[in-house]
């Protein structure tokens, strides 16, 4: 008995020393969030950062290379993101299902910006609000209520967007991370998102839909692994050649995301970071 509470001991120790590791990491559009869906945060921890990415889609198809590169900082004390990303979109009209990047994509070019119009922290509770730019979602705003719970803390997050006079976007996402009985958060959490994109040239055209389940653990200080599966749950190209068909995303893919954060470097002599 003694064995187990010092076990719990050590648990509870570890999962203190983890409050600063609680990181979201990027989407694969450069703003902080989900995988996919930007949350209504700016956050106050590491001022620098990105990501690699890869997906998987079949064993003829691997692709857990570092397919998908993203870069970001903030300024302002953490009101204002700047962030790039190689990818602008996942599904573009007429091509169906697919990554799009600019060029060989190997590096983030595709420019986002974020700011932080309102974050209240509150003993069990944190809420945010935040305005940007982003491919794809063109403006977007994005609300965040963040509860700070013993055992499990959820987060709710729901946004929209528009690209001018083409699409409109509805997005919604959550995160269920687990902490200890004080409330000091562990270094794994699961999210699940969705999203819906509709044409505003034509009422009633479905130009995107999808959703996603995943799962993250913090790595130590400055690391952040993810693992998400992603389906669209209809077909974007009208066809019926097989070929363009197998490129749709009906049956879910898998995707693996490396975040890296950091504060920048220390100078020696009690210099700034």
């Amino acid at each position: 008995m003694n064995s187990l509470y010092r076990r719990l001991a050590i648990c509870c120790v570890l999962a203190s020393s983890c409050v600063g590791l609680a990181w979201g990491g990027q989407t694969m559009y450069g703003a902080t969030g989900y995988t996919f869906v930007p949350d209504g945060f700016v956050d106050h921890g590491q001022n620098y950062g990105g990501y690699f990415a890869g997906e998987y889609v079949s064993l003829e198809r691997v692709r857990l290379y570092p397919r998908f590169l993203g870069l970001r900082t903030t300024a302002f004390s953490n009101r204002l993101e700047f962030t790039a990303a190689s990818t602008w979109a996942f599904v573009t009209s007429g091509s169906g299902y697919e990554p799009k990047k600019i060029g060989d994509g190997l590096l983030p070019i595709c420019p986002g910006i974020k700011w932080s119009v309102d974050d209240q922290q509150r003993t069990y509770v944190r809420w945010g609000y935040a305005v940007g730019l982003m491919f794809p979602y063109g403006a977007y705003g994005s609300a965040t209520v963040r509860g700070k719970l013993p055992i499990l803390q959820p987060e709710l997050t729901v946004a929209i967007g528009s690209t001018v006079l083409k699409t409109s976007y509805g997005m919604v996402g959550g995160r269920l991370r687990l902490a200890d009985l004080h409330g000091n958060p562990l270094p794994l959490s699961f999210s699940g998102e969705g999203g819906w994109a509709g044409s505003m040239d034509q009422l009633g055209e479905t130009e995107e839909a999808f959703y996603s389940l995943g799962a993250e653990m913090d790595m130590g200080r400055n690391l952040t692994l993810s693992l998400n599966w992603r389906k669209d749950p209809r077909t974007y190209l009208e066809t019926e050649t097989k070929d363009e068909l197998e490129g749709q995303n009906k049956n879910g893919r898998w995707g693996l995301k490396l975040d890296y954060h950091f504060n920048g470097v220390k100078v020696a002599e009690g210099g700034k970071q």
